[in-house]
């Protein structure tokens, strides 16, 4: 991106906006382990990219867009890194260039790899938490591009590396995480605990994996409200067609978002995913007690076809070897909380 002004005209602008530049900087401390999705948390990523991008241009003429959004993708060393750069660019400094994943060869990557071959996955991780922001993009690039990695590699970028607790009255079980493989055995003891879920509030368990080298980060919430966006529109829409019997037939309504590339699925359950054993002997019951119960059970039973559909698929993509960013949600709220409209 190029910013076509006169030398003097950008310089004049950028001395009269510091203090509006440093603080945008200063807000956007340390966002490097945030979610990507900016209704979940990841809006001080995007104000970084913004806010050095705009430094560059006003400083130089032109951004360079690329190397800001691959920085804040390493965690919060990337964003560091980022940020002391547009520090610098406010004082009229000279920085160091900003790492180039561009800049990166084939047998750089080759090389880190094969001194890498005999580490076992522990010390990859000790290693790995630091090394330097220049060698971490490399060992990415490597990651991301090598066809034939070292199995130890392949079970390092599988591992949830970083748990990151906000409002959570219960720390240990979702600490004890940390190391464990996003598999199918794990995604399901999440969702059997997310599902399990007891009070009033809103649990939020959210995975990502933006670069294979940081490897999984998860993120779980306790709120007393839905956060804003699609996902709580298919929790109110599911309890709409349902009705107000839907407390009578489950006490947590969930919702399951899994995406990887370009590709995404979405679900919702109830009480406990569709891998523990079926209700419909409760079925019959239901129909001799109440009409209107009845035909909420039918439509939930329906659900249930999808439901099972959509869990094959990402518990058959979590068992396979793919380096794409990959972004998986849960959501759980009680039935008797879910609210009509925003």
């Amino acid at each position: 991106t190029k910013l076509n002004l006169k030398v003097e005209d950008r310089l004049a602008v950028l001395e009269k906006t510091k203090p509006h530049w440093k603080r945008l900087l200063e807000q956007s401390s340390d966002a490097g382990q945030e979610p990507p999705d900016p209704e979940y948390g990841g809006e001080p990523q995007g104000l970084l990219i913004q806010t050095v991008s705009c430094l560059q241009l006003l400083a130089t003429g032109e951004a360079d867009d690329e190397a800001t959004s691959y920085l804040t993708t390493l965690g919060t060393r990337g964003t560091r890194v980022l940020r002391d750069y547009g520090m610098a660019l406010l004082d009229g400094k000279t920085p160091q260039p900003l790492p180039q994943a561009a800049a990166v060869k084939p047998e750089m990557r080759q090389q880190l790899l094969k001194e890498w071959s005999s580490k076992t996955v522990g010390e990859i991780a000790r290693d790995i938490e630091t090394m330097a922001v220049d060698k971490l993009l490399v060992l990415n690039e490597a990651l991301t591009h090598e066809t034939e990695l070292p199995p130890n590699f392949m079970a390092y970028m599988d591992q949830i590396r970083e748990v990151t607790l906000s409002g959570v009255k219960e720390a240990g079980g979702w600490q004890a995480l940390r190391g464990r493989k996003l598999d199918k055995a794990t995604a399901i003891e999440i969702a059997r605990r997310v599902s399990s879920f007891e009070g009033s509030s809103i649990i939020s368990v959210q995975l990502h994996r933006r670069t294979p080298v940081m490897g999984w980060n998860l993120v779980v919430k306790e709120t007393t409200s839905l956060p804003k966006g699609w996902q709580s529109e298919n929790l109110r829409s599911m309890a709409l067609g349902i009705g107000e019997e839907l407390p009578k037939l489950a006490k947590r309504a969930c919702l399951g978002t899994f995406t990887r590339g370009q590709s995404q699925v979405s679900w919702t359950w109830f009480d406990a995913p569709v891998t523990e054993p079926s209700k419909e002997a409760a079925s019959t019951e239901v129909k001799q007690a109440d009409e209107a119960l009845a035909e909420a059970w039918q439509f939930m039973q329906e659900a249930r076809g999808d439901e099972l559909h959509s869990w094959e698929s990402v518990l058959r993509a979590l068992e396979q070897q793919n380096v794409e960013p990959s972004y998986l949600h849960f959501i759980s709220i009680s039935t008797t909380g879910i609210p009509k409209t925003e």
